[in-house]
């Protein structure tokens, strides 16, 4: 994709098997939001972002983009390169980012 981006070539879509995506949203949000200064809102949401994107590295996973307060991240597909990966692998590592996502919240 990158060497694609760099030529100016870049598709409308790709087809990547055996990736697994995280997507988390944080329940209430909404509502303790109205009821909070938005700069307490933004401060809260780049302060835990911060904790994900460090965890998000932490287990080899790409954060795919924040929207509000849900996060996205993704496993890192089974290339050529790494054909040798069980594909469950991605699914574990998800697994394991979400636990620390609780943990982070919960903080």
């Amino acid at each position: 994709v990158l060497e694609e981006f760099q030529q100016d070539k870049l598709k409308l879509a790709y087809l990547h098997e055996n990736v697994t995506f995280l997507f988390a949203d944080i329940c209430g949000f909404t509502s303790w939001a109205k009821g909070v200064d938005a700069c307490e809102v933004v401060t809260m949401l780049q302060k835990l972002f911060a904790k994900f994107d460090k965890d998000s590295t932490k287990f080899g996973l790409y954060k795919l983009c924040t929207i509000g307060d849900a996060y996205v991240a993704v496993s890192e597909p089974v290339t050529a390169e790494n054909q040798d990966t069980d594909p469950r692998e991605g699914m574990w590592l998800v697994y394991e980012m979400a636990k620390a996502m609780i943990g982070n919240i919960t903080e």
